[in-house]
């Protein structure tokens, strides 16, 4: 049986909310990642999505598991061959035939499944589309969401899901004669009340003109609901308090807040009876939402935007200790944040002391937040702050969230893990200090649980940051080889 089946002190805290395209909440989609199957009992699968004809779920394809006619062992030439999963260890292939099944002479496959969505919600995933077949003959694939009810009256029509190459179909045109996409692409539509309702999600290639000559389309990562957050809380340590800040988000669709204006959230307002509120805000906006009493901080990006988010601490009233810091990230949500891109944090600023007058230490680890929350509870320990009075108007400490933006072992921020990173790790190793010139270029990437220590007498250079630097220079490597 191949069968696969993924199961999911007192302290001053504040919170601010990312905003990611990739999600899991309301919307109820059904083994979207093709891992819920048995090769031996059709039905397994079929519980999850109906089917028709030649489809099947594996964890790689590519042209040595097809049968080629005629002279097409010579022609067919695929850029990504074998395909492997995106998420999980499985995806679907859907096939106009010879895909091991027996329905070779079919000139269709199809999935379906039945789903409702709410306006605010977002449906996605993955695809590849692959063919031996040559033009003339345009076989294609598309992805279709026919409204459920059949009732003269409803208002909803069918939606066309739309690929990479502006199209809603992907097909021989598009890859060209027996050739393939370049590698896994993905799509999104959001649902708005207008399109909100239910329907039925077909998935489908299709033969055009003829029986032979096979297309294949593969799929894989599919989600859907409301927009998955990854949340932060900043914790002090402080005697018998708790202040907590109000919500923020992050939003890469710039579109949604059209209301979005320059501006700090330095509000005083008290969200508990007993304490002030702190606040954590990324240095862009404020937004007014109509549907809420208060204000949002929000910071607003273009879709495809891939500069960092810049954030700052802060808080009112007086410290009469050194007060531990931390923050602490949690996914929530089904679906991989931000499409599995990077996520990488590193303080740059704290409040300074009399040893450090101006706060600064060159030395501030970079943590890789999934790590983090898979390995630390989330955790990442920030510099301790000193004795004395805090204000909202001057923050006590700020760092730079990167996603997708940047590379872990990538130490002087030039976009590439190369001989010079391996230098500043060299130099910092021997005597903990970073080249001149090289600012914040430190090396503690990692420790003993990949998390980099903090502390002083503990962060130091070593073997766990070599491990580092060499996963991500080996994955640099493997890139360039694709």
């Amino acid at each position: 049986m191949n069968f696969s089946e993924k199961n999911t002190t007192n302290k001053l805290v504040f919170s601010l909310f990312v905003l990611c395209s990739l999600c899991l909440y309301g919307a109820e989609l059904l083994n979207g990642s093709f891992e819920t199957f048995d090769e031996n009992d059709p039905n397994v699968f079929e519980q999850t999505w109906e089917t028709t004809n030649s489809v099947r779920c594996v964890s790689s394809f590519g042209t040595e598991n097809v049968t080629f006619e005629h002279s097409q062992n010579s022609q067919v030439e695929w850029p990504l061959n074998p395909a492997y999963a995106v998420h999980g260890d499985y995806f679907a292939v859907l096939s106009t035939g010879d895909t091991g099944s027996s329905d070779n002479d079919s000139i269709m496959a199809e999935i379906r499944q039945k789903i409702k969505f709410e306006p605010g919600e977002v449906f996605g995933g993955a695809y590849f589309f692959a063919t031996g077949d040559y033009l003339g003959w345009n076989d294609y694939a598309k992805i279709t969401l026919n409204p459920a009810s059949r009732e003269r009256e409803t208002e909803l029509s069918p939606i066309q899901i739309e690929f990479h190459n502006g199209k809603t179909e992907i097909d021989v045109q598009t890859v060209g004669d027996f050739r393939s996409m370049e590698n896994w692409n993905t799509f999104e539509y959001e649902f708005t009340e207008d399109t909100a309702g239910e329907y039925y999600l077909t998935c489908g290639v299709y033969d055009r003109n003829d029986r032979i000559y096979k297309s294949y389309f593969m799929l894989d990562n599919f989600y859907a609901g409301l927009p998955q957050r990854l949340r932060i809380k900043n914790n002090l340590s402080l005697s018998d308090s708790q202040i907590i800040s109000r919500e923020m988000d992050i939003s890469r669709k710039d579109d949604r807040y059209p209301n979005a204006k320059d501006g700090y959230d330095l509000s005083d307002k008290c969200l508990c009876d007993t304490t002030e509120e702190a606040v954590i805000y990324s240095d862009v906006t404020h937004y007014n939402d109509p549907n809420e009493p208060n204000s949002l901080s929000l910071d607003v990006r273009s879709e495809g935007s891939t500069a960092p988010y810049y954030l700052k601490l802060s808080s009112e009233g007086n410290f009469a200790e050194q007060t531990s810091n931390n923050l602490k990230f949690t996914f929530h949500g089904e679906a991989p944040a931000f499409g599995g891109s990077s996520i990488l944090f590193q303080q740059t600023r704290c409040r300074g002391t009399s040893e450090d007058p101006n706060g600064l230490n060159e030395f501030y680890p970079v943590y890789d937040v999934r790590a983090a929350i898979e390995k630390n509870e989330g955790v990442i320990p920030l510099k301790s702050l000193p004795p004395g009075q805090y204000i909202h108007s001057e923050p006590y400490g700020s760092g730079v969230l990167y996603i997708g933006n940047r590379i872990l072992a990538d130490f002087n921020q030039n976009n590439k893990a190369d001989m010079e990173d391996f230098s500043i790790l060299a130099r910092n190793w021997m005597n903990h200090q970073s080249p001149t010139g090289s600012r914040h270029s430190t090396a503690n990437i990692s420790g003993d649980n990949g998390i980099p220590d903090f502390v002083e007498e503990k962060a130091k250079i070593d073997f766990c940051d070599l491990n580092a630097f060499a996963e991500d220079w080996t994955k640099q490597c493997r890139q360039i080889e694709k």
